[in-house]
């Protein structure tokens, strides 16, 4: 069924045996270097291995149609992924979150949906997938 076909949520069918593909990012914690402040730039690096890979599905069709046709890698549209995330809760200091543009238009392919395109109901029809519940949004 495509989802311009769909006229209610009560025609869908969903396949109990069918595997839904999931989103996961990696959050990266980040120190600021030592002189960051006094030379006026900022200079972050990596703490290495504490990288940590996590899922961001529910967080990412949790956000609207227009965000996620402006996403962009390596931004505060990723950041906003790790809300919530425990590690996040402890690191006090500078983060990337890593969601690569490629892993989502696969995401959204699975469903016949694009990113630079997806549509209100379109997203709507993925939440409806996942069990994933937000309020009407604008276009």
């Amino acid at each position: 069924m495509r989802i311009s076909e769909i006229k209610s949520v009560d025609s869908l069918s969903y396949g109990d045996d069918e595997e839904l593909p999931r989103l996961t990012a990696v959050f990266r914690p980040q120190r600021e270097h030592a002189d960051a402040v006094v030379r006026g730039f900022t200079n972050v690096y990596d703490i290495v291995g504490a990288a940590i890979e996590f899922d961001v599905t529910e967080a990412f069709l949790r956000m609207s149609a227009s965000d996620i046709r402006e996403y962009q890698e390596n931004s505060y549209s990723s950041d906003n992924l790790a809300h919530g995330l425990p590690e996040r809760m402890r690191h006090n200091g500078p983060f990337e979150v890593d969601l690569d543009v490629d892993d989502i238009e696969d995401f959204l392919n699975h469903f016949n949906a694009s990113r630079d395109t997806i549509s209100p109901s379109e997203l709507e029809y993925i939440r409806l997938r996942y069990g994933v519940t937000k309020g009407v949004e604008p276009a």
